[in-house]
């Protein structure tokens, strides 16, 4: 797989995955289920409304209620020993049906793990040229970012994935789960299932997956966007 192919088709396959369900239903006019209005009252209301209260201005509140979505999505190419593909993310505004900002990244790994007692395979996968996608809003600070991507002290960014054909949660099995490394709090670590609505599928190939994983979050906080 090259990364760039790699990178455009996941960012394409996002963009495919939001515009699914934003067109509304035509009306052909053809619809025969509605019956047709017989009503003949011919009653005259003559009531007259003597309210007098003035209706109070509450003004604007200042919150912002437009709804936010936040996609993450992976692809790539699994070995017992390494992992290869590209990942995104994405903040769509659900209100206008509108893609603010997108950033895709090529990621990899040869470092798998096997301390997730659920996973099938787990990765601590690291990221390099990082590409702003399409958006109508990247205003943000967002720009390219070529090599090795890295905090702005130098320390490269890792993060630990791992996929779960099954994974039991107080005490019922979910299937595909995507897996995430999350800090214990105490100085340590666990593994968990990565919260949001998606999921994470694996179809054997060759000698290891294709390997897929999705999460959306969605929101009613512009946190990531306060002038939008």
């Amino acid at each position: 797989m090259k990364l760039l192919d790699a990178r455009i088709a996941l960012l394409m396959g996002t963009f495919g995955m939001l515009a699914v369900g934003c067109g509304g239903k035509t009306d052909d006019g053809t619809d025969t289920g509605e019956p047709a209005d017989t009503d003949t009252d011919t009653d005259t209301d003559t009531d007259t409304d003597t309210d007098s209260d003035a209706d109070a201005d509450t003004g604007d509140s200042g919150l912002d209620t437009a709804r936010y979505g936040f996609w993450f999505q992976g692809e790539g190419d699994v070995t017992p020993s390494s992992f290869e593909g590209a990942e995104a993310q994405v903040f769509y505004s659900v209100t206008y049906e509108r893609i603010i900002c997108s950033y895709v990244w090529e990621a990899q790994s040869e470092t798998a793990l096997d301390d997730c007692a659920d996973c099938a395979f787990a990765f601590e996968i690291d990221y390099a040229n990082a590409v702003v996608g399409e958006g109508e809003f990247c205003s943000n600070g967002w720009e390219d970012q070529p090599g090795p991507k890295a905090y702005e002290d130098g320390e490269l960014v890792l993060y630990s994935w791992g996929h779960a054909p099954t994974f039991n949660y107080q005490g019922t099995d979910y299937a595909d789960i995507l897996m995430f490394l999350f800090s214990d709090g105490n100085g340590g670590f666990v593994w968990n299932a990565f919260s949001g609505e998606g999921g994470s599928t694996a179809e054997e190939s060759g000698e290891g997956f294709t390997w897929e994983y999705q999460s959306s979050l969605y929101t009613t906080a512009d946190m990531n966007y306060v002038a939008y």
